[in-house]
């Protein structure tokens, strides 16, 4: 190769190849064969001509300053190399140090989709340089292996003639090499680059270069963390008069970029993904590799720690993300290079190797000052989504994290999650949290404070506990941990913090009451418990309930366990603290059950006293009988009104198990056993329920009256009321009827409500007792227990067994409803229906029909195995007699009512619309005579069995069949059931099969004459008898019985009813008597059927002719007369 040596002003000696240079002949020699190429092949020229056009259209269009430095970094193949960027009023260079240019190089350039970079490089297929051409018509590259330069109107002059008529001609086929030492003399910028860098592109200017600067400011410093041997990228924009130069120092994974004052701080990540074969075969030849390295560079301090972070394919695309910093990587990309294509190669990349460094690089990022600081890097969730690629990683990366140790704990040090404890999350509780963090010791394995001082930390904590399957620890166990030294001092923390839980978090005082953070005697630690834990009076006493000593007189924990309610252990002051209390939160249960439980030690007198000095009686919580605890005001002592053993009243009930030692204190307290007497009252709980009630009612019937009145106007005067029946409104059915019963025992009085207007007069009301019957009370009635609002007086026509009917007295006195338009049959009718036999419900239905009661949408019916149904009654038939309603049942499937009373079936059918069913039934025996047995009498099948069972008649013919049968129809259907019989008697002949054995059919004679005895038995005594007859002399036989005579002739005539439907009563005639004539021997059968029909309007024509046509078919006449 031949070089030569450049000298000039500012040039020091270098090696710079010549047009004669090993390169040089290549370039020359290829451009001869893309030339002889095109001469042999035209229509080429259009074709790379198109393919350069669409590269300037594509996603390249604007981006030659990025290709331009992907090349130059690409080259740069030493650590520290330099890529200076220079733009002027009529060039763009770029120069860099590092390998020059190969033949391989300079082929990529000059053919379409092909290369020979390796995978760590950053261009691909030369088709980005391809694009310069849109922003000049003569690139140039100038290297110190070879320069060479390309031109378009150079290229235009050798291909037109080839192809003529083209509006453009391909340039980057067409190079010519150039000699760089005369380039350099006239060009000052290009002789000053040559005196360092390796390789120097020169585009000569076709258009205004205005958004060139643009690029050169926009363009991403960041791109220095991808390139790893670039230690400098200067941009110098001479049109503008500016530059800017950005350095890379390297430390291992650190870099720092620096620009003057400007300094960022980065850490990269570096991964090689392996590539799957369905994904390669996805990403084809452009994109598809074996492996693929990925990188992250993370902002360790500076602005970029704060902004969002992006995906690159080593530039910027538009895709961001909330994982903070860049994530690189040669991803598939559309045709605008801008946006990431939703392909399983990306995807792959996404979900498999950024979850893994991003769990792997946790490790790095320790800082003592803030352990979670790293937390801030991870992406969030939000509502949205900032882009797909973003919503891709989001979970596999938590998912990665919550596998590996990824929290920190209180020493700083990265744990798995189940091995750290949670802290609760408490709202405004931020000096709990700093007082508890101040007194647990470091070693202890909760999670560092660092990761909840944020609410976006907090929320990523929670998302990898979810993921953990582990939850928070209870506000027991982290206040309990400050007690972990189980020092005097730990203890003394512990009861400092419940109180000011005491005092300012009362959301966690019932926490802080469980928490075990007392000191006892024992060494044990209990929960601040007043009514369990007691302090000491002195140092001598003893018990398992006391505070340790030595504790209460350490420092502050006497005043601190004072604040928290505490008392000395003593008998009266303990209940009498109990008692205060109860006093203070009467729903307290817990302090209530330790008052009674502590009263037993008491005497009834002296504990008396306590409650009347201390509490008010009526507020006063017992324990029910269903567990709960309710004032004494509400409940009863059982036993008298209420037993004992009331189901349903349990609400009401005192529970006499737990309290069986304070019945008699409670009876001191008179806690209510039995209803009392009523009194006259103006106020109470009774009376107040009687009268908001009843001023409700009257105020809603006035609305639309012309002097509406307000409940606020009424005036109620004093009423006899009975206490405590406002209780017992729900209590059981039983004692309601209890209940009912006593008021209705006494003498009731009307009240008087007065009214406001001077236009209404008083009106009269029943009382409170009275209305509590009216709308609570239950009465005996036939059907059961019923309220007195839905029962009903004796209705004419209706048996009172069918109504919910107390009785003449309360029917009387409470004037219940005895008109059928009256009754509530919304709750009467069901409760007949429940209570009732069906057969009677259905006479009810009839009696509600015949009465004029509209008809319920749902009727009950039987089924067929006897249980009830509802049915609607629209598809309800009525049967008119038994056999027709069980036929209907058991063999139709079709629901049904039967009344048994025929003046009942026409309403159920005329007024409730219930098709009237009547079914007729036939039945006609069948049988095939066995030819070769013959009929016998029974005198001569069995000669002595008249002897053995004088039940048996002589002169019945057993006639021996091939087959017996019986066929059954009905009027209803078209079904028809057979039976098959071995034997069948009719009249004075018995048929049976001739398969049965002689027992057989003695055994079916015998059961046909109603005999008891056994064939065997029979058989053994005709034996005996035969065995006589031979012993003796013979005498004359006994005469065979006279043969039934048998009809053989039938006629006859049926008349047909024109009122009724002539087919159904054609089919009647069919199955009920032509079936039993029409047999195979019969010798003659002659039908006729004689008809006569009057038309009012006459018969026309065609009818006339269709009647004659058919009759005389049928071998029969037919005559019509006016």
């Amino acid at each position: 190769m031949k070089t030569l040596i450049l000298r000039g002003n500012n040039l020091p000696y270098d090696f710079w190849a010549n047009t004669e240079s090993d390169l040089g002949r290549f370039v020359a020699s290829e451009t001869l064969q893309a030339l002889n190429a095109y001469k042999a092949r035209p229509d080429l020229v259009r074709e790379h001509s198109n393919i350069e056009q669409a590269i300037t259209q594509s996603g390249y269009g604007r981006k030659q300053l990025n290709e331009l430095i992907q090349n130059a970094a690409d080259a740069v193949d030493l650590p520290s190399g330099r890529i200076r960027v220079v733009l002027t009023g009529g060039a763009l260079y770029c120069a860099n140090e590092g390998s020059p240019f190969s033949e391989a190089g300079y082929r990529t350039l000059m053919l379409s989709h092909s290369s020979e970079k390796r995978d760590d490089q950053i261009g691909r297929f030369g088709l980005g340089f391809k694009s310069v051409i849109q922003i000049s018509d003569s690139p140039q590259i100038f290297s110190r292996s070879g320069s060479v330069r390309w031109d378009r109107r150079h290229s235009t002059e050798l291909l037109e003639p080839l192809r003529p008529g083209l509006s453009s001609y391909p340039v980057l086929r067409i190079a010519t090499p150039v000699d760089p030492i005369a380039a350099a003399s006239s060009d000052p910028i290009l002789e000053e680059l040559m005196s360092w860098a390796t390789t120097v592109v020169k585009l000569p200017l076709v258009q205004q270069a205005a958004w060139l600067s643009e690029e050169m400011r926009k363009f991403p410093h960041e791109f220095l963390l991808f390139s790893q041997n670039i230690g400098l990228l200067e941009f110098d924009n001479r049109i503008e008069g500016t530059r800017t130069a950005w350095s890379a120092r390297r430390d291992g994974s650190d870099v720092i970029l620096e620009n003057g004052d400007v300094q960022e701080e980065w850490r990269i990540f570096r991964y090689k993904h392996q590539v799957s074969p369905q994904a390669a075969v996805e990403a084809g030849s452009i994109a598809a590799r074996e492996t693929v390295d990925v990188t992250w560079a993370v902002p360790i301090k500076g602005n970029p720690r704060r902004q969002r972070g992006s995906f690159w394919n080593y530039f910027p695309t538009s895709h961001t993300t909330s994982l903070r910093g860049i994530v690189n990587a040669a991803f598939k990309m559309n045709e605008d290079r801008h946006s990431m294509l939703h392909t399983l190669y990306n995807k792959e990349i996404l979900q498999k190797a950024v979850p893994m460094m991003v769990a792997g690089a946790l490790a790095s990022f320790r800082d003592d000052a803030d352990p979670a600081g790293f937390l801030d890097l991870l992406p969030a969730r939000g509502r949205e989504a900032p882009s797909w690629a973003d919503s891709v990683i989001n979970e596999p990366i938590f998912a990665a994290l919550s596998a590996v140790p990824c929290l920190p704990d209180r020493a700083g040090k990265l744990q798995l999650i189940s091995d750290l404890l949670f802290p609760p999350e408490l709202d405004e509780a931020t000096r709990l949290e700093e007082m508890w963090d101040d007194w647990v010791e470091l070693d202890r394995p909760w999670l560092h404070r660092s990761a909840s001082t944020t609410k976006e930390r907090r929320l990523m904590v929670r998302r990898l506990l979810g993921l953990a399957n582990k939850g928070t620890a209870p506000v027991e166990q982290w206040l309990e941990e400050i007690t972990y030294g189980h020092r005097l001092e730990d203890f003394e923390n512990a009861l400092r913090m419940a109180v000011e839980i005491d005092k300012r978090h009362p959301d966690q005082r019932a926490a802080m009451r469980r928490s075990r953070i007392v000191l006892m005697q024992d060494g044990s630690a209990r929960p601040p418990i007043t009514s369990k834990v007691f302090l000491p009076i002195d140092d001598e006493d003893e018990g398992d309930s006391l505070v340790s000593y030595e504790l209460l007189h350490h420092r502050d924990v006497g005043t601190l366990l004072k604040a928290l309610d505490f008392q000395a252990l003593d008998g009266r002051g303990k209940v009498d603290r109990i008692a205060r209390q109860v006093a203070k939160d009467y729903e307290d249960e817990g302090a209530a059950e330790s008052l009674w439980r502590l009263s037993r030690a008491l005497p009834v007198p002296e504990m008396l006293a306590i409650i009347s000095d201390r509490l008010d009686i009526a507020k006063l919580r017992v324990r029910s009988k269903d567990g709960r605890w309710r004032p004494t005001a509400d409940v009863w002592l059982p036993n008298g009104l209420i037993p004992n053993s009331s189901i349903g009243d349990e609400h009401l009930l005192v529970d006499d198990l737990f309290h069986r030692q304070d019945l008699n204190l409670l009876k001191n307290l008179e806690v209510r056993s039995t209803l009392a007497e009523p009194t006259t009252v103006k106020s109470g709980p009774s009376y107040d329920l009687w009268k908001s009630a009843e001023a409700a009612r009257i105020s809603a019937e006035s609305r639309n009256s012309p002097v509406p009145v307000s409940e606020a106007s009424l005036r109620f005067s004093p009423a006899l009321a009975t206490s405590g029946l406002d209780l017992l409104c729900k209590a059981s059915i039983r004692t309601r009827e209890k209940v009912t019963q006593r008021i209705l025992s006494d003498t009731q009085y009307k009240t008087k409500v007065e009214f406001s207007s001077t236009y209404k007069s008083a009106q009269i009301i029943d009382g409170p007792d009275m209305w509590w019957v009216r709308n609570y009370g239950v009465l005996q009635t036939r059907l059961d227990l019923v309220d007195v609002k839905y029962c009903a007086g004796a209705v004419e026509g209706i048996p009172v067994g069918f109504l919910p009917y107390p009785g003449p007295a309360h029917a009387e006195k409470l004037e219940l409803p005895d008109s059928v338009d009256t009754v509530n049959w919304g709750f009467a009718l069901p409760l007949a229906e429940k209570k009732l036999p069906c057969g009677r419900v259905h006479e009810l239905y009839g009696l509600l029909a015949k009465l004029g009661v509209r008809r319920p949408t749902e009727l009950l019916v039987q089924q067929p195995d006897g249980t009830t149904t509802r049915y609607p009654a629209e598809f309800i038939a009525v049967a008119e007699d038994d056999d027709t309603y069980q036929f209907l049942l058991r063999s139709a499937k079709m629901p049904a009512l039967y009344t048994g009373n025929p003046e009942l079936t026409e309403p159920l059918s005329e007024r409730w619309k219930l098709q009237a069913v009547k079914v007729e039934f036939f039945s006609a025996f069948e049988h095939v005579k066995d030819e070769e047995s013959e009929t016998e009498t029974i005198s001569s099948l069995y000669p002595f069995l008249h002897q053995v069972e004088s039940k048996i008649k002589r002169s019945t013919k057993c006639i021996p069949c091939l087959s017996l049968r019986t066929l059954r129809s009905n009027s209803y259907n078209e079904e028809q059931d057979v039976e098959h019989h071995e034997t069948f008697r009719d009249g004075s002949n018995f048929y049976y099969a001739s398969t049965l054995s002689s027992r057989r059919l003695l055994t079916a004679l015998l059961q046909d004459a109603g005999s008891s005895r056994r064939a065997a038995d029979v058989e053994a005594e005709m034996r005996r008898l035969a065995k006589i007859e031979r012993t003796l002399p013979g005498g004359d036989p006994e005469p065979d019985p006279e043969p039934e005579h048998l009809k053989t002739h039938a006629s006859g005539f049926i008349p047909l009813d024109a009122s009724k439907n002539l087919s159904e009563q054609m089919k009647l005639i069919e199955r009920a008597v032509l079936r039993y004539l029409d047999t195979p021997d019969a010798n003659v059968f002659d039908l006729r059927l004689n008809f006569e029909v009057d038309v009012s309007q006459g018969i026309t024509s065609e009818a006339v002719d269709k009647v004659t046509e058919h009759v005389s078919k049928l071998g029969g006449q037919a005559r019509f007369e006016d």
